[in-house]
């Protein structure tokens, strides 16, 4: 056989591996059988919500998320046999990126057990997918179901979101009834930009989305090179099946990148250098603190702020708008004492942490800071 047969019978050969590995692993691996054959459950009218909160438009049942962020919608007439449903798929899904939905209940592992508590994270995406865990599964009976929908606050939104949410249909199924391929694909293109400190595939939750993608491409790349050993083409060849496994693997990462742009974009669109009401606030308040230590003639590039109390979001964000100085948050209130004693050191008691800033509360200093100034919001020691 010639060398360029070698070529062709390589991309033939690889080809059909590629698409049976990709076959087993998206439609037969780690499928659970369903306990029962059972018709899928439709549960898209069965939602207890206060009137005029949920109603119907255009095909589509919308939610109305208004002057609230997180809202319980309990499930009514739902039979006893939840337990023998794998899947809860909500179809075409759609609201605000920075909306959390998850699925609740009440479980019983034996009739004799206690009650314990589940929540299990839903798939924000248009055709959300949803394979329900093992507790879920495994379980005697389920009680109390209900649907949870709420806002993302970790970068302190809180209400900033479209009020907006809706769906055509809610229900149960099981894993012969969905193609496993949309299951897998519903996974990969959820992206909750808000819900991960770094794009999703480093994420340890969203890991498992990636399992089999991660699986079929190691399988491409053992059968690239089993078949080039076998054959002997031209290196190329090789190099050529490994750089496809890596645009595979781009253009996850490039899909999630996109979303993330997306969102920013949306998000950000006013451009304004505050995140919310809120954090235009605090830029306020760094102002004021600015302008009481410019009276004083302090030089910044020589001036230290502490900031007292833990990481939360308005020390952070008042950090980040006092960033001409040396800023840094403090956690222990002894321990800010002992530093402001130093020149040019000053400290910023905030909300709760300002009533220290009364004389009869700094006993714990052998002589007691000035106060430079004290707001109903905040104070500054020195």
């Amino acid at each position: 056989m010639s060398l360029k047969h070698h070529h062709i019978l390589y991309w033939i050969i690889s080809g059909c591996f590629f698409l049976l590995t990709a076959l087993l692993i998206f439609n037969y691996i780690d499928i659970k059988p369903p306990k029962n054959s059972l018709e899928p459950l439709d549960v898209t009218t069965s939602i207890k919500v206060t009137p005029g909160r949920y109603y119907q438009t255009s095909g589509l049942y919308h939610l109305d998320m208004t002057g609230t962020s997180h809202i319980r919608l309990p499930l009514k007439n739902i039979p006893d046999n939840m337990a023998s449903y794998s899947l809860l798929i909500i179809d075409q899904f759609a609201s605000n990126q920075a909306v959390n939905l998850y699925l609740t209940a009440e479980l019983q592992n034996r009739q004799d057990s206690d009650v314990v508590p589940f929540k299990q994270k839903l798939i924000n995406h248009q055709q959300s997918i949803n394979e329900l865990n093992d507790e879920w599964q495994s379980a005697v009976t389920i009680s109390e179901v209900a649907l949870v929908i709420e806002s993302e606050i970790a970068l302190g939104f809180g209400n900033e979101f479209d009020s907006q949410v809706s769906w055509q249909s809610i229900q149960f199924s099981n894993n012969d009834q969905i193609s496993q391929t949309a299951k897998i694909f519903s996974e990969l293109l959820a992206f909750v930009p808000l819900g991960f400190s770094s794009i999703n595939i480093h994420n340890g939750e969203a890991m498992a989305t990636y399992k089999s993608v991660l699986i079929w491409l190691g399988s491409l790349l053992l059968i690239a090179f089993i078949i080039y050993l076998v054959l002997k083409p031209p290196a190329i060849h090789l190099l050529a099946s490994i750089a496809l496994a890596w645009l595979v693997t781009g253009l996850i990462y490039g899909h999630n990148f996109a979303q993330q742009i997306t969102f920013n974009q949306q998000r950000y669109a006013g451009h304004t250098q505050y995140l919310n009401r809120i954090d235009q606030g605090l830029g306020d308040m760094a102002k004021r603190i600015d302008e009481t230590l410019a009276a004083q003639s302090n030089n910044p590039a020589n001036t230290k702020i502490l900031i007292m109390g833990g990481e939360n979001f308005n020390n952070k964000r008042l950090k980040y708008h006092l960033l001409q100085y040396n800023v840094g948050i403090i956690g222990r209130y002894e321990d800010m004492l002992k530093i402001i004693e130093q020149p040019n050191v000053y400290a910023v008691l905030l909300t709760p942490f300002n009533d220290m800033c009364q004389p009869e509360n700094q006993t714990a200093a052998p002589v007691a800071p000035n106060i430079v100034l004290k707001t109903t919001q905040f104070c500054i020691l020195q």
